[in-house]
Order: C-alpha cells, then structure tokens, then sequence
C-alpha cells in the first residue's frame, strides 16, 4: 500500500507563495521609488523653467523701465538661483535648483553702450613746430572688458573753428596709425592694416594728431573707434581748450575809449580792453563794427589787440571781418586801436564780436556828446591884451562824453583894418596852431586839424592866444563863435579891460626918508579888477633932476624886484610882481643913490600886457 506524504508538499506551496509576494513587494515599492524621483524631477525642472519666465520677466522690467545699464546680475526664485547676462544684443537668463537647470536667450531690448576705453586728457595740450599737433594723451582699456579692443580709426574726428585745417597723421604706442592722404574736420582718418590691440591694462600713449596749421585756439572731439567682441564702437572725447558759451565770457571796456591822433588826423580809436572773465580760453573769430554817422564815408583798415594787427585791409560800415584772435583765460588785453583812413570825429560806435562756438555778443560805445554846444564854454574873465595878442581864455567839456571843434569865427568892434594872422589853441593832443590873414569877422577853419576835447582831460584848456598883425586897441569887444563837431555852435563876446585900469596906486602916505633921505617909503598898489594882473616893468622920474641921483633898488612886499642903477626917466625890467584881484600890496621902498628931498616924483607901472598906469607927479614930505 502506497502511503502519501502531504505536509512537505504544503510546505514548499507556502514557501513559494512567500517568494511570490517578496517579489511581489520588491517590484510594488521599486515601482513606487522609481514614480516619486520621477515626480521629484518634473517639479525641479517645472521650478527651473518657471523660474527662467521669473528672470525674464524681471530683467526685462529692469531694461524698459528701470534702464538698467549692467552686464549680469544674480537673483533667487523659489530656491531657485536666476543668473542673468547681457552680452552681444544678447540677453541670457539661467535657472537652477537642484539638478534642475533652464536656459532661455531672447534680444536685448536696448543694448547696453560698451565702454571699453578710458581716455585721460587732463595733461592735453597744443604744441609741436608751429603748434599744429594736439598731444599728451593716453588710452587704456577698461577693467569691465576683459577681452582684446582694438583700435580701427579716428573717421569723424572734428574740431571747432573749422578753418579749413586738414588732418595729416595720427601717432598711437609711438607708430603713425594715419599718414594721410589728410582731410577736413569729420573726414575719414582709418589706421588700415595699422590697428592698436590692447589686451592688457597698461596706458597707451596717443603721441599725437597732427595738422597742417597752427591749431591753438581749437576746442577738440576726437571719435576713437574700436571693435570688441566682434562688435564696433566708438568713444567721444572732448578736448576743450576754449570756454563754452564763450560771449558770456567777454567784456569790452570802453571807460577809457578816446580818438587818438595819427597821420594828422583824429582817425585812431584806442583805450580800449577787452577781458575774458572765465578759466577757459577764448577764440574771437569775427568782427562787425558800424558806426553813426556813416556820412562822409569812412573805411576800417587795421584793427591790432595785444600788439598784433588782427585785421588789415578795407572795410565800411556794418562789414563782417574775419580777425582771429585768442584770448587766454582770464586775461585782459589791449584793443590797440581801430585805425580809419579819416577822421572820426562825432562818431558812435557798435560791435559785434562772433567767438569759434558761434555766440555772440554785441556792445555799443557812444563816444561823442549830443548837442555838443551845450557841453562846451569859454572862460573869459582873465583875458588880456598884450600888444598884438589876445590871452588868457581858457575852454571847457562839462559832458561826460566827448566832443569835436571844427572852426571859429572871430569879429572885433574897432580897428577893422588889423588881421588876425594866427590862432593857438591846446585841446587833447596838445597845441595847435591854426593860421589865417582876415580881418573883422576873421573865419579860420580848423581843416584837417579839428580839435579834440574829452571830459577826461585835465581841464580846462587853454585858448593860448589870437594873434594880431599889429598891436590891439585897448578896450574894444571881442565876439567869439565855435562851430562844433555835430554843426552846433557856441558863441560868446568879452571885452578886454587893460591890466593897468585896475591898478591903483596910493602915495597919500608916501615920505623921504631913511639914512641920508635916500628913501621913497608909504606907497600901496591895489588891484580893483576881477583877475590877477602882473606888474612887469617900472620907470621913475623927478624933478629938479640936479645934483643928479640913479635909482638902485625897490622892494615889494618884503621881495627886492629890483637891483641895480638907473637915471630919471629909465624904464627897467623887474621880476614880475603879480597882484591877485582885490589884493593891496606895500612897495616898502624905493632907493636911491642921494638925498631925494624936495623932488617932485612920477612913477610909470608898466603891466604885463604892456599898459600903462602913471602915477604923478607927487611931493613926498622929507
């Protein structure tokens, strides 16, 4: 009988079902790992791009709103880390977290400006033969770019006043980089197969820029073009040696304006300055000068400042001239003169002056007085005549401006028959001498020696005499007119009272005496006029005249006028003796050689323009 065996057969079943389910179990919880790192990936990597639509959306609000001008910039976003570039027109933002990483690139909106050179020009300066070279300047690359920058040209390179210059070499690390053919401000300046790399961070000399003139009173911008990162660019760099808004800069002093007298004319305006208020240069480029009135006509010829002609040639009223003048910061230098081919007189002036960054200013200078007979008078009160002249006027400017004479008419109420021959009269420029041959009403036109009177002169002046061909009649009028610059005229009339009818003499008190009676004491002279008067020469006289006696010696108050021996009846020379207007002097006396008791004595005061007071006889008590 066969007898089975079930428990081992259970046994196996169970061990095998057990086996079945491990694997089972294993399969179910490597499926279940493998699911979750899966899902674990997806979400890093949904991060990582959700993070690179964060990074776009804010680096594109830091351009168009922000204008941001950098080149990378670093962020983090839900644990992500946004990394953002600009480079190229190109902008790169990155996301990463974890083993997530997303990158996305769009254009740039508005690409930064890459500054890649630094150019120092603080020791510029104009020099070389003839100063046609701007120099001493470096160029170094930028810490920001790392990469090589090369220098391709300097095309559009210009400088202002443009005055045709033309740019012939350029000279960068000590090798000519542009040898030409030269060109204009803006022109085309290529370095060819010449170009500067610079690839390291030293400072790189631009030696020169040479021209084919002088180029002091230039302002400068040099366009450097470079290429980096095979992209070109190009730096502007000013180099400004002249002031901006230069008008504003300039001032023309006009206090001390006057004509001056060259080629016998008054054709020279002068004393003026002109002054450059700022630290910058100056560059005075053109001129317009007008003035009123403009008839007769006159021409401009030469204008000098600082001791240079800067215009020569013709030029009239309201003609723009080019002059070409620097004016160093704030300096003041002279205007020399303007010079004219003929007188000025009665002339106001206006300029314009144009600086090389085309501003302007204009400044008028009215010289000239109107209504210049009102400016203009005669003292008469001291006149005189001494024997075939006239003296003692003097003239007057009381206006702040100046003004012009340009003839006199002079009439005279007696003696028609004498001339007057000559007329001396001192005005800015000292004496002149006007000559004529013309009786009463004698016209003298001053021709082209027309006097010249400024407020500023020491005044008044003198009307030094009208000369006479023969000696004048004492007590006639005198009617004086003036014709001015602007046509008015002055007229004034005087008569001529002799020196002598205001001498008094007063011998009430006169006596003989002193050792031996040789003395004539007790006399007074007085001057009742309203001017001085000036005792010139004396004759003394008496009878009996035997014994005979000689006059030695006469003392005026305290002073000895007089030493020497003359006889009765001798005119001597003294030292003049002036007697202001109201003044009483003592003739303290008057010695002789001998005893002078009982003479009748007469005395001749013989005044300075020759007339004469006679005082006698008188019978001083012994």
């Amino acid at each position: 009988m066969l007898i089975s065996n079930n428990k081992g057969v259970n046994v196996l079943a169970a061990l095998i079902a057990i086996l079945i389910l491990a694997a089972m179990g294993a399969g179910m919880a490597y499926f279940i790992a493998s699911n979750q790192q899966t899902r674990i990936q997806q979400v890093t990597s949904d991060q990582a791009f959700n993070g690179v639509q964060a990074g776009l959306e804010f680096v594109l609000g830091q351009i168009l709103e922000e204008a941001w001008p950098g080149a990378a910039i670093t962020r983090h976003f839900s644990g992500n880390e946004i990394s953002i570039t600009r480079s190229g027109g190109i902008v790169t933002v990155t996301s990463t977290g974890n083993t997530a990483t997303d990158t996305y690139s769009i254009d740039d909106p508005t690409p930064p400006t890459v500054d890649c050179l630094d150019v120092d020009t603080t020791g510029a300066t104009v020099g070389g033969g003839g100063n046609k070279q701007l120099q001493n300047i470096t160029i170094t690359r930028s810490a920001s770019c790392t990469n090589p920058v090369t220098l391709t040209s300097m095309t559009g390179t210009t400088w202002i006043p443009d005055s045709g210059e033309l740019l012939d070499r350029i000279r960068i690390d000590g090798t000519n980089r542009f040898t030409g053919p030269a060109d204009s401000s803006g022109g085309t300046f290529d370095f060819g197969a010449l170009d500067v790399v610079i690839n390291d961070a030293a400072a790189h000399p631009l030696n020169f820029v040479r021209w084919d003139s002088d180029m002091l009173a230039h302002n400068f911008q040099l366009h450097i073009n470079y290429e980096y990162g095979g992209s070109p660019y190009t730096e502007l760099v000013n180099v400004n040696f002249l002031a901006a808004n230069q008008a504003d800069c300039f001032t023309w002093n006009t206090s001390n304006a006057q004509l001056s007298w060259a080629g016998n004319r008054w054709r020279h305006l002068t004393g003026t300055t002109v002054q450059n208020t700022c630290a910058e240069d100056i560059a005075l480029d053109t001129m317009n000068i007008s003035w009123t009135p403009t008839s007769p006509s006159r021409n401009l010829s030469t204008v000098g400042i600082d001791g240079t002609d800067i215009f020569s040639g013709t030029a009239s009223s309201g003609t723009t001239i080019d002059v070409d003048a620097l004016i160093a910061g704030l300096d003041t230098v002279d205007v020399d003169y303007f010079d004219f081919d003929e007188e000025m007189l009665d002339r106001d002036y206006s300029v314009t002056w144009t600086f090389a960054d085309a501003t302007a200013t204009v400044t008028p200078l009215t010289l000239f007085a109107s209504n210049q007979n009102t400016c203009f008078s005669v003292d008469n009160s001291a006149a005189m005549v001494v024997g075939k002249e006239i003296l003692g006027l003097t003239h007057n400017n009381s206006c702040p401006q100046d003004i012009g004479l340009t003839d006199l008419t002079l009439s005279w109420s007696a003696d028609p028959s004498n001339n007057l021959r000559k007329s001396i009269i001192e005005n800015t420029n000292g004496v002149i001498t006007f000559l004529s041959n013309a009786s009463t009403p004698a016209s003298v036109s001053f021709g082209d020696k027309d006097l010249y009177v400024r407020n500023e002169d020491s005044l008044p002046l003198d009307i030094t005499s009208f000369d006479f061909q023969n000696n004048l009649a004492t007590g006639q009028t005198y009617s004086l007119e003036f014709t001015m610059a602007d046509s008015t005229t002055y007229s004034t009339s005087f008569s001529v009272s002799t020196q002598a009818s205001d001498l008094t003499v007063d011998t009430t008190g006169a006596a003989i005496g002193g050792g031996g009676d040789r003395f004539i004491t007790g006399i007074t002279i007085t001057n009742t006029g309203a001017s001085t008067i000036v005792w010139d020469r004396m004759r003394i006289s008496w009878t009996p005249t035997a014994p005979n006696r000689k006059w030695q010696a006469v003392r005026v108050d305290g002073v000895d006028v007089f030493s020497g021996n003359a006889n009765s009846g001798q005119a001597k020379n003294i030292t003049n003796v002036s007697i202001p207007s109201g003044d009483t002097l003592d003739i303290n006396f008057i010695r002789c050689n001998g005893d002078m008791s009982g003479r009748n004595i007469t005395i001749e005061f013989i005044m300075q323009d020759l007339s004469t007071h006679t005082e006698g006889p008188f019978s001083p008590p012994g």
